[in-house]
């Protein structure tokens, strides 16, 4: 479908698509907003379109409010608000120390859940920033780089921990976009004015 639109919207042997517009009853080279692309059932399908398209440069829009959440913009932040709620569930963490806002490589990762496989990916990052805490696997030696990253990382969500206890939910979420720099960052990624705005 993305490839089709690029044709549709590139001029083939120096001749423009056109359409009639109702407005003007005259031919007129073709928009964006002029293509629509019709589904049966837009629950499952349209945030699939949304997420390619918009990964090819297109601009979309889906008339679908189950894929809204299903962003990965509004997923990433959501498993941020779910950790400052509660650090201990390794789902969200995971999904936040990958994300740009933390940028943790798989194998970082892999030597923060090496020091204890069954414990919390919390616990594990909260004894390796500080070894003096009673939590089976001491002595686990990983790189400064890493030691670092897990320090920043504890000391700004200890932060926010505190900041949400003192804010109102709109003014904290608006505060975590700017202190991480998200919606700046996905200002950036293809079809950012519509991720902003799924943000907003």
């Amino acid at each position: 479908v993305a490839k089709r639109i690029k044709e549709l919207m590139r001029p083939q042997d120096g001749k423009l698509f056109k359409v009639l517009d109702k407005g003007t009853g005259e031919y007129r080279p073709l928009r964006f907003k002029d293509i629509v692309i019709l589904m049966r059932a837009t629950s499952n399908w349209a945030p699939v379109f949304l997420e390619e398209l918009t990964s090819q440069g297109l601009p979309v829009y889906a008339d679908a409010d189950s894929g809204y959440f299903q962003t990965v913009e509004v997923r990433t932040i959501m498993s941020l608000l779910q950790i400052i709620d509660n650090p201990m569930q390794d789902i969200p963490m995971l999904s936040v120390l990958r994300s740009p806002i933390f940028s943790f490589t798989p194998e970082e990762l892999i030597d923060i859940r090496l020091v204890d496989k069954d414990r919390y990916i919390y616990e594990a990052m909260r004894f390796l920033a500080d070894p003096d805490e009673d939590l089976p696997g001491g002595g686990r030696e990983i790189k400064f780089e890493l030691w670092v990253k897990i320090k920043d990382f504890l000391r700004k969500l200890d932060e926010w921990r505190e900041k949400s206890l003192h804010m109102a939910i709109d003014e904290f979420i608006w505060y975590l976009y700017g202190d991480t720099g998200y919606y700046g960052f996905v200002a950036a990624m293809p079809g950012g004015p519509l991720r902003q705005a799924t943000l907003r």
